[in-house]
C-alpha cells in the first residue's frame, strides 16, 4: 500500500499515535457485544436478536481475518478480525441453543392445543 506502515515509520509520532486508535477502536469493538452476549445468557434467548446480521459480521470477520493476516496488517486489525470471529461464534451458539430450547418447549404446548 502506498500509505501503509513503510510510509507512517517515517513519520513515529503519526505511527504511534494511529496504533494506539487502532488498539483502542479494537477495544471498543470488543466491549460492545458483551452487554448483549450476557443478556441473551441471562434470559436464555436470543429473542429480538438478528441471526441473519450476525451471519453477514461472522461472513465479514472471516474475511476480514484472512486478509488482515495475508496483507500483514497491524496487530489492532487483526485481533479486531479474530475478536469478532470470537464473538460471533459465541452469538451462532447461542442462536442454535436457546432456538433448539424453543423448539422442545413449544412441541409439547402445541400437543395440549
Amino acid at each position: 500500500a502506498e500509505y501503509g506502515a513503510e510510509y507512517c515509520w517515517a513519520m513515529p509520532e503519526t505511527f504511534v499515535f494511529a496504533h494506539l486508535l487502532g488498539i483502542f477502536a479494537s477495544i471498543c469493538f470488543t466491549i460492545q457485544y458483551l452487554p448483549q452476549a450476557y443478556l441473551n445468557f441471562k434470559r436464555k434467548s436470543v429473542k429480538g436478536f438478528s441471526t441473519t446480521g450476525i451471519i453477514i459480521k461472522f461472513i465479514g470477520a472471516s474475511f476480514l481475518t484472512v486478509n488482515s493476516f495475508q496483507q500483514k496488517e497491524v496487530l489492532a486489525v487483526i485481533a479486531y478480525g479474530l475478536v469478532n470471529l470470537v464473538q460471533h461464534s459465541i452469538f451462532m451458539v447461542q442462536f442454535t441453543i436457546y432456538s433448539l430450547s424453543l423448539i422442545h418447549i413449544s412441541e409439547p404446548t402445541r400437543l395440549l392445543s
